[in-house]
């Protein structure tokens, strides 16, 4: 439900199973801090000690199956530390290496990673990221950019070869050619 100010209720259906359906979907969530809900009948829930999680500020997984079935929840964890100010555990860190964002939708990655961007806490979300080999997979550029660093502190013997690599920082159109011919290397 989106109020006329901007601010928002997002409703659902559970999606846990057994006695308690609640406790059982707020187990679903991506964090601790996640999962956690008022009921009218029950009052505060946290199942899983998503207050404390608050109170340390630190985030942890609710399950590493968490992130596996929708990995996006590892950009998701760094806009929320910077957001809120937290860090990520160290089993949490661990967990997002290795994670894999090919099947992801490029239209949620590019809102999360743009709202990560756009925070003052940027950086901080960029080093973890690139720290998981996250950040490789969403700008696969950034890894040519380190391979063409490295061929530019290489000592070429063709007098032409230099030249190319050399028009990289020149202004005009052989700089082109050069970012071209640097990258193939």
């Amino acid at each position: 439900v989106v109020f006329s100010n901007g601010s928002y209720i997002d409703i659902s259906a559970p999606r846990g199973k057994g006695p308690d359906l609640l406790s059982g979907d707020l187990e679903l969530r991506d964090l601790r801090v996640n999962a956690m809900a008022w009921s009218p009948s029950l009052g505060f829930v946290d199942p899983l000690g998503g207050l404390d999680d608050l109170r340390d500020g630190v985030l942890r997984a609710t399950s590493i199956t968490a992130l596996t079935d929708d990995p996006l929840r590892a950009l998701r964890c760094w806009r929320l530390a910077i957001q809120l100010d937290m860090s990520l555990s160290c089993e949490l860190r661990d967990d997002l290496r290795g994670l894999s964002l090919d099947e992801i939708a490029g239209e949620r990655t590019a809102s999360e990673l743009q709202q990560i961007l756009l925070h003052p806490g940027a950086p901080v979300a960029i080093e973890g990221l690139a720290e998981a080999g996250i950040l490789q997979q969403l700008l696969p550029g950034a890894k040519r950019l380190a391979l063409f660093r490295r061929c530019m502190q290489r000592s070429y013997e063709s007098p032409a070869l230099q030249r190319c690599l050399a028009a990289v920082y020149n202004e005009g159109d052989s700089w082109i050619v050069g970012l071209r011919l640097g990258w193939l290397l």
